[in-house]
């Protein structure tokens, strides 16, 4: 039988000189297979783990003193400005894990609150960005749980009170921005001693 509709033989009576019998033809449709309603969700979901992402090489030190190197997932766009995601930009998120897949491999949810600090070792162009007509200071950064390092602060304010401390002051995001020689560091602001002005 066709799978678009049925067809049955109906007996019906009529007088034309006596009973007459016919077969008559009548179609009913049939209805189409059901679609999964969840099949659009589904490939929704599935739409959401092939994003395009590149990966940036990082290494972190926890607060417990653990160096983990490896490297982590980055966006080619966002919205909260132009250009590509940075590493920065990742960890200064709400979100609080990130993944990061280690050197051997495995990945890792790493809980921002734990890392003390991490170290890009080639600045992305958004950072590289950041620091065009920025105010910049060279400190001496004093870490709770780690030896102290000189580097870089790049950092913009308003004129009235363009001081580093005023922008300190006024930091939000999480993870400070220090440039060194090895690199682009990312220090947690609540494992930070003291900062020491050098210029």
């Amino acid at each position: 039988m066709p799978a678009a509709s049925r067809h049955a033989g109906v007996r019906r009576r009529g007088r034309v000189g006596g009973t007459v019998s016919c077969a008559q033809q009548v179609t009913f449709p049939v209805a189409e297979p059901s679609i999964d309603r969840f099949t659009d969700s589904r490939l929704m979901i599935l739409a959401d783990y092939r994003i395009e992402k590149y990966r940036t090489p990082l290494v972190i030190w926890t607060v417990d003193g653990e160096r983990v190197a490896g490297e982590v997932f980055l966006q080619p766009s966002q919205n909260a400005r132009a250009g590509p995601e940075t590493v920065g930009d990742l960890l200064n998120a709400v979100e609080p894990f990130f993944p990061m897949r280690c050197d051997n491999g495995a990945i890792r949810f790493v809980s921002k609150q734990r890392v003390a600090e991490a170290l890009v070792a080639s600045e992305t162009d958004g950072e590289e960005r950041s620091r065009a007509g920025a105010r910049s200071a060279v400190v001496e950064v004093v870490l709770a749980t780690r030896e102290p390092f000189v580097g870089c602060i790049y950092y913009e304010v308003p004129s009235a009170r363009p001081r580093l401390l005023d922008f300190l002051n006024r930091q939000s995001q999480q993870f400070l921005r220090v440039h060194t020689d090895d690199g682009l560091r990312l220090v947690n602001r609540d494992l930070i001693s003291g900062i020491r002005p050098l210029d």
